[in-house]
């Protein structure tokens, strides 16, 4: 007897966890065309409705959890007054296997694409998480895609340093909470500071897009901005004067970027008055206790 044309559909979506996988464009189509036409036995129907039904129930999930962020994270970071025009575009993959076939960058779990304005990612299995939010990769990206309506081409140790940040929050229920310290950069930094090689902040903050991605810079440029970003939020003086004055370099930075300053201008504004010696380090002795 042979199989019903319409069973490798129900089968595709039915599989197991590491197996299963979207159907493409032309199979879906042609699934809901044999739908329509009456050619599907009513119970692959609802086998099919069903097993829908459990791979919108994990997009929606993410949706309200992005929701959640972006109010109660990435908009109380900076206050903004005009509102972002348009609405996020998410586009979501079931599994790491189906994300890198259709692009997705090798080893990440997400990524955003300035041109369309897509936030594109998938759901790390626990394993993968390593015990973190399985969508602690989107919570990093899905901060590129707020933040670069703002300020397009952010200097990335500004961009990045405030992803890193982010990454770790921890939700729940409707509640998301600002988590700053991040483990992984963390370790990755002091295995660096250890071998005696920092990049001095003064440079750092100079980086261009070209000289970040250094193969030989880039990750010690991601923990370090993450590190700098965590130090400015959280830094704390028995002089309130001066905690509010290092306090408010991000966010003087930040306003000077959004009214269209270069940025190694906006560097030279908010930071002319600084002495970057004492600053890093404060800065350094600030990295045995960041936690």
């Amino acid at each position: 007897m042979s199989e019903h044309p319409f069973a490798p559909y129900v089968r595709t979506l039915g599989r197991g966890k590491r197996a299963r996988r979207s159907l493409t464009r032309e199979e879906a189509a042609d699934a809901m065309a044999m739908i329509l036409r009456g050619e599907a036995e009513p119970a692959q129907v609802g086998a099919f409705l069903m097993l829908l039904r459990v791979k919108e129930e994990t997009t929606e999930e993410l949706g309200r959890k992005m929701d959640i962020v972006t109010k109660q994270i990435y908009q109380d970071l900076f206050k903004f007054d005009e509102k972002i025009p348009y609405k996020y575009i998410l586009r979501f993959y079931r599994n790491a296997t189906e994300y890198h076939k259709n692009g997705g960058p090798r080893m990440a779990g997400a990524h955003y694409v300035p041109g369309s304005k897509e936030l594109v990612g998938y759901r790390r299995t626990e394993r993968e998480a390593e015990g973190r939010d399985p969508f602690y990769s989107l919570y990093h990206e899905g901060w590129h895609q707020y933040f670069d309506f703002y300020i397009p081409n952010s200097p990335r140790w500004f961009d990045e340093g405030f992803a890193e940040v982010i990454s770790p929050l921890i939700i729940k229920g409707s509640r998301a909470k600002m988590n700053t310290f991040n483990a992984g950069r963390s370790n990755v930094l002091k295995h660096y500071l250890r071998r005696g090689r920092i990049i001095p902040l003064s440079q750092l903050i100079r980086l261009n897009h070209q000289q970040f991605y250094r193969p030989d810079v880039v990750g010690l440029a991601y923990a370090q901005s993450w590190s700098f970003v965590h130090f400015l939020i959280n830094f704390k003086h028995p002089k309130p004067s001066i905690q509010r004055k290092v306090r408010a370099f991000y966010k003087d930075y930040f306003w000077e970027l959004h009214k269209g300053t270069d940025p190694v201008e906006a560097c030279d504004i908010v930071f002319k008055d600084v002495q970057f010696n004492p600053l890093e380090k404060a800065w350094l002795e600030a990295i045995r206790r960041q936690r």
